[in-house]
């Protein structure tokens, strides 16, 4: 070894250690030493120079000391006091007694010691947060940024849950309107900088001080894509709303309970609710909707005087339109959703002409719920809708309402939307998929539109029908300005609704009796109904005009099947081939679309593609012109010309008060064939049905 005035002592300034970063070279010596190491370096003895040139002498030269061994030196020295110059004197002597010590090597051991002894100072200045970045390691960081981000949505909550998604809410400051935004990446990263204070190390001449930073992206990424303990946000709503359990919200505010985001408006004035609806305020609520609202409207052709007959006046046998009660109830939904499990029926606003306020009752509604009306158009194309309802139900829109809906309209995502509790679609431009609860009411706006049965049968009908030929002209209204008497009154219509609610809760939630089953809305017919029904012994008709849906909207895609069907009804029902039923269709001139194959002069349709086509509907059940329901069966005997098919009669069921169903009992009989579909059977087969 080296004698100590031998020693060249050189001002290397690579020596001088930068505590704001623990280098990759210096955290792996770090990271080796155990928690035993640690101590003794920690608690190394104090050695000044010569002290530590000492204790180097009596270590072998043949090979390098242990890494604990040199750190314990250089830690001796350092809790001494020894000057930078000494310092790395000794780190020279090292290099120079040992070659395979390589001069990198020696600087990292000794950051790696200043941090071992400088990790009680740091734990004393940063305190227990583990929210340091270049020292606490990933996952303690994730753990501080979800404690911090969770703790902070607890009470008064401005982030949230919406589905599988994270949302906040957000004001228009021109409007004043709110709505939920979906958080992208970005701004989640946003929202937790508010709430979690990130920090990074750096040397603070003998100590160290700390520095604000914004959270690690790869933190920010593990947050955002975990499912963090926030509230859920079903919606938002503008007006006091029933709970599932019957109470009422009007605190503003995030309600825990339902997921309900309560954003009052400024200037809303809203009357105080009794504690018990008594009979005056229920007449006086039935007042506001039939001749403040409704009167004017001629809903199903019914003039005021005589829709203020119906309708306030109690007679069983005169109840009001069904069209006047589907509109009160669309009103109510909004402020009931909570108590409904399940979807929401879909209301088409039909008139028979231009200008028959139409769009005047959907924004009339709206001012009602909202507080403002927005009607879109109907999208020309599928995707066009589907993105459309994405958008719509990640705002949190209340109501969608469709204006000018005109021709014909088919819609897979419309149907599944009027029919589904979630909906799920696919994130633009990524694969992800986003689902999001739905909560909001469907309108549908227009001059006679024709819908798709699949859309058509969950409709709740408003038919408009005024009583002149040009509405436009009439000037007999009780409101010259209807839209702006209900907005400057919105306050006295909410008060209507939730007295009538109210009703219908201090009552026992009664079911409905004279309310129509309707599939896929049980929920929504035992909470809606049942509360129309609540209000006046002669408000019976709610929904009672589903039938004339099928007159007035369908698109007439089933036609042709039922033609077909109703032909071989009334001759006979006997089980026949299609070659048979192709004979039906030709002798009945019945327009069917499937293939038609030379007959001689003629052309007849083909009974492969009869038997294809009648595949469509097997299973499926038609009403009869008679009123006999009957389902489209394909025997599972086989004849020479194919397998048979036949018309089963299913058996009537009876419909509860419950909402239950139940089947009478009988013995399927079926028609016998007619003569004259027996003449057809024969001429089809080339047999003279006179010989």
């Amino acid at each position: 070894m080296a004698n100590e005035e031998d020693v060249v002592i050189e001002d290397d300034p690579e020596i001088v250690l930068d505590r704001r970063k623990l280098s990759a070279g210096a955290a792996s010596i770090r990271d080796k030493f155990t928690a035993d190491d640690l101590k003794k370096i920690n608690c190394a003895p104090r050695l000044d120079q010569s002290k530590a040139m000492e204790r180097m002498s009596q270590m072998p030269r043949e090979y390098a000391p242990q890494d604990l061994e040199l750190a314990v030196i250089i830690s001796g020295m350092e809790r001494k006091g020894e000057s930078e110059v000494s310092i790395t004197n000794i780190l020279n002597v090292m290099r120079l007694s040992w070659p395979q010590l390589e001069k990198i090597w020696l600087k990292n051991l000794r950051k790696a010691v200043q941090y071992i002894r400088g990790s009680d100072e740091r734990a004393a200045a940063k305190g227990k947060d583990k929210n340091v970045i270049n020292e606490d390691d990933f996952l303690h960081q994730c753990g501080y940024g979800q404690e911090k981000i969770e703790k902070a949505n607890k009470n008064n909550p401005t982030t949230f849950k919406r589905g599988n998604t994270k949302a906040a809410i957000v004001s228009d400051p021109n409007t004043g309107s709110v709505s939920i935004e979906t958080l992208t990446y970005s701004k989640f990263k946003a929202a937790v900088n508010l709430v979690a204070e990130y920090r990074k190390s750096f040397a603070a001449g003998e100590s160290i001080g700390y520095q604000g930073v914004s959270v690690p992206d790869d933190v920010a990424s593990q947050l955002f894509h975990f499912d963090l303990d926030l509230p859920q946000l079903n919606g938002i709503v503008t007006t006091p709303t029933f709970t599932a359990e019957g109470n009422l919200i009007n605190s503003p505010g995030y309600n825990t309970k339902t997921g309900l985001y309560f954003a009052k408006p400024e200037g809303l004035i809203l009357r105080k609710v009794p504690r018990v609806a008594k009979q005056e305020h229920v007449d006086e609520a039935k007042h506001l909707f039939i001749e403040e609202l409704l009167g004017d409207f001629e809903l199903d052709g019914v003039s005021r005087t005589d829709l203020v007959k119906a309708a306030l006046g109690g007679d069983v046998e005169n109840p009001p339109p069904a069209s006047v009660l589907n509109v009160i109830g669309m009103v109510i939904e909004q402020f009931v959703r909570p108590m409904i499990d399940g979807p929401l029926m879909p209301h088409l606003i039909t008139k028979t002409v231009a200008g028959a306020g139409g769009g005047l009752i959907s924004n009339c509604v709206q001012y009602i719920v909202e507080g403002k009306p927005s009607s879109r158009p109907m999208p020309k194309n599928e995707e066009e809708r589907r993105k459309g309802l994405t958008t719509a139900f990640k705002s949190g829109a209340v109501i969608i309402a469709y204006d000018n809906v005109a021709g014909e309209l088919t819609s897979p995502s419309i149907a599944s939307a009027t029919t589904e509790d979630v909906w799920t679609d696919r994130v633009l431009n990524q694969t992800a998929e986003i689902s999001i609860p739905i909560r909001a009411s469907f309108m549908f706006v227009g001059i006679r539109p024709l819908l798709s049965d699949e859309l058509r049968r969950r409709m709740s009908l408003i038919e408009m029908k005024p009583q002149t030929a040009k509405p436009e002209l009439r000037s007999d209204f009780r409101h010259e300005d209807l839209a702006h008497y209900v907005k400057t009154h919105r306050g006295d219509f909410i008060w209507a609704v939730l007295v009538l609610v109210r009703n219908w809760i201090q009552k026992g939630c009664p079911r409905p009796v004279h309310a129509p089953i309707i599939g896929s809305y049980q929920s929504y017919r035992y909470v809606i109904g049942g509360i129309i029904e609540a209000a006046a012994p002669n408000w019976t008709t709610w929904q009672s005009n589903r039938h004339i849906l099928d007159e007035i909207a369908s698109d007439g895609e089933d036609e042709e099947i039922e033609t077909l069907l109703s032909a071989w009804w009334q001759q006979g029902a006997d089980p026949f081939e299609a070659s048979e039923l192709c004979d039906i269709a030709d002798t009945f001139k019945v327009p069917l679309p499937i293939k038609r194959v030379p007959q001689g002069d003629e052309f007849e349709y083909a009974a492969r593609s009869m038997g294809r086509y009648l595949k469509g509907f097997a299973g499926r059940h038609f009403e009869m012109d008679d009123g006999t329901e009957v389902e489209l069966c394909q025997s599972d005997k086989r004849s020479k010309g194919g397998f048979l098919w036949q018309l089963r009669k299913v058996p009537p069921k009876v419909h509860h008060a419950n909402g239950t169903q139940s089947e009478i009992k009988f013995e399927p009989t079926l028609p016998k064939a007619s003569p004259l579909l027996k003449k057809i059977s024969k001429l089809a087969a080339g047999v003279d049905p006179f010989g």
